[in-house]
């Protein structure tokens, strides 16, 4: 036969490196090709490399690499491990390729022979042998053999042992001598490249700026950088006040009756109907209640004037109706005679109260003394406490009186109504200062420009200054200090900028940075050379305020 080809092993994860080292026995006097893919989480260092190189050779099992990885490969080769790039590939046959990842081999060794060592199956992983070049491990034939149908408790077939390469004793006594020396190198220069570290810390550059403001009440012909309209506040006091009245007027109230004697002087009867109209001696009227037939006179017999009584009313009432006895008398022109000869009385008047002038005076003079005590304490009352009044912004409207009733309107009383109305500007002291700090602020910050901040507890505003004496109007000074901003961006790239350079180089650098007042560089171990890291994530570059670090500058 020619040239054994070496096994290939899969080597994928951790699970597939522990499984190869258990059966790198089963593989003694032979050549194993480890592929392992650029993105493995195992072999990827030194000692991981030389605990498998290690284990290989207690079993005598030549091992060599297969990767893409470059680093891989440099500390392979350091090590004295065979590097074969780009990994090799060859066919897979189903009679000689076991996926351990899904199959499990049941070993049944033949009769009279030693027991197999166990199979233990990979996470992941394939190996692929050449029947051909070398006879796989007895547990890989056995899965074959069986996977091909064979009998449990047939063997399978023989294979015929092909030819061991020579053991390479020197090369591995030099070897054995070497690597411990070539690790340490190789540790030595890892730790030159991950140890160091370095900080560097900047002082941004600060400046002192200032600014001015005027601010105020607006009121006619004034100007000011920030004017505060004021606001218009009104309250109307109301008086109100009720009086009996004092003028009066009188009218006819009772009607005067009495009663009236007819007498005829005939000797035929004569009827009077009612409402028959007497007129007497002071001129009034009066009529009768009822009709009534005065009898003729007797001439003959008793010689007596016929006679008959009627009740008389009044024409109109009043006292004007009242009259004595005898006073009604006279001769109707039927020819009877009539006389009252008791008095007619019972006519009244009564009183009805009426609105003088005088009342309505009185009211007003009133209403005018209460609104003028009132009227603007009650408009300050009105006035939030916290708010100030313009001063000279106060008008008082003349008082609105409104009477009841007019003067001679009947009325037992007399009411007044009366308001006032005053009016004045008002401001808030505290929206004026507020709006003032703002815009002193915002001034500032116009003043400092870009790149740079507002340190807020270096900002000093002074007392303001009067500009009028109603202390309506300011003048207010201010001055801040601002602060040269260095952004993350800036000062990621500046640790970028230093990686692996000189101190010398490094300070020119910093030195060089546009807003930094001053700097510091640290630079460790102490026992490294002074160097920058070669690694931007090692370099911290910070910020520092207010005090100077106290090198570079």
């Amino acid at each position: 036969m020619g040239a054994s080809e070496p096994t290939v092993v899969q080597i994928t994860s951790g699970t597939d490196l522990d499984d190869l080292l258990a059966r790198l026995p089963e593989f003694a006097e032979s050549r194993v090709t480890l592929a392992v893919p650029e993105d493995c989480p195992v072999l990827s260092t030194a000692a991981e490399l030389s605990r498998v190189l290690a284990a290989a050779r207690r079993s005598n099992v030549t091992v060599a690499l297969s990767t893409q990885d470059r680093l891989r490969q440099e500390l392979a080769r350091m090590l004295g491990w065979p590097v074969v790039s780009p990994p090799p590939t060859q066919p897979v046959d189903p009679d000689t390729t076991v996926d351990l990842a899904s199959y499990v081999p049941t070993v049944i060794p033949p009769q009279g022979a030693a027991p197999a060592p166990s199979a233990r199956p990979t996470a992941t992983g394939t190996i692929v042998v050449d029947p051909e070049a070398e006879p796989p491990p007895a547990w890989l034939a056995t899965a074959s053999h069986r996977a091909h149908g064979g009998a449990p408790g047939q063997p399978p077939p023989a294979v015929e042992p092909d030819e061991r390469p020579p053991r390479r004793r020197p090369f591995a006594l030099i070897f054995a001598i070497l690597a411990p020396l070539v690790v340490l190198l190789l540790i030595g220069s890892l730790l030159y490249y991950v140890l160091p570290t370095a900080t560097v810390t900047l002082v941004p550059e600060e400046h002192r700026i200032a600014a001015a403001l005027t601010y105020g009440v607006s009121a006619p012909g004034a100007s000011y950088d920030i004017a505060l309209e004021p606001t218009v506040v009104e309250n109307t006091t109301v008086f109100d006040r009720t009086i009996p009245t004092t003028g009066e007027r009188f009218e006819p109230d009772g009607t005067a009756t009495g009663s009236v004697q007819f007498m005829n002087p005939s000797t035929k009867p004569i009827a009077v109907p009612s409402q028959t109209r007497l007129t007497g001696a002071n001129g009034m009227v009066y009529l009768t209640r009822e009709a009534v037939t005065v009898p003729g006179a007797d001439p003959f017999g008793s010689l007596a004037l016929g006679t008959a009584a009627v009740t008389v009313v009044a024409a109109e009432p009043g006292p004007a109706g009242n009259t004595d006895a005898g006073t009604l008398v006279g001769q109707l022109d039927n020819g009877l005679y009539f006389a009252n000869r008791e008095p007619i009385k019972g006519g009244t008047t009564k009183r009805i109260a009426t609105v003088s002038e005088a009342d309505l005076a009185a009211l007003k003079q009133a209403a005018e003394a209460d609104l003028a005590a009132r009227a603007e304490a009650e408009f300050q009352q009105e006035i939030d406490p916290a708010h100030k009044l313009v001063p000279g912004s106060i008008q008082k409207d003349p008082p609105v009186i409104q009477f009841s009733h007019q003067v001679g309107q009947d009325a037992e009383s007399v009411s007044v109504h009366a308001t006032q109305t005053v009016r004045g500007k008002v401001y808030d002291p505290a929206q004026l200062d507020a709006r003032a700090r703002d815009e002193i602020g915002r001034r500032l910050a116009a003043q400092a420009g870009n790149g740079v901040m507002l340190l807020g507890p270096t900002v000093t505003v002074s007392e303001p200054t009067p500009l009028n004496a109603d202390q309506t109007a300011f003048r207010v000074h201010a001055e801040a200090v601002v602060r040269t901003v260095i952004t993350d961006e800036q000062r990621q790239a500046l640790a970028e900028q230093l990686a692996g350079k000189s101190m010398e180089e490094a300070e020119r650098i910093v030195a060089a940075v546009p807003g930094v007042a001053s700097y510091r560089l640290e630079q460790g171990p102490s026992w490294l050379p002074r160097r920058m890291p070669q690694i931007p994530s090692h370099i911290r570059v910070e910020l520092a305020s207010g005090k100077q670090p106290g090198s570079g500058s």
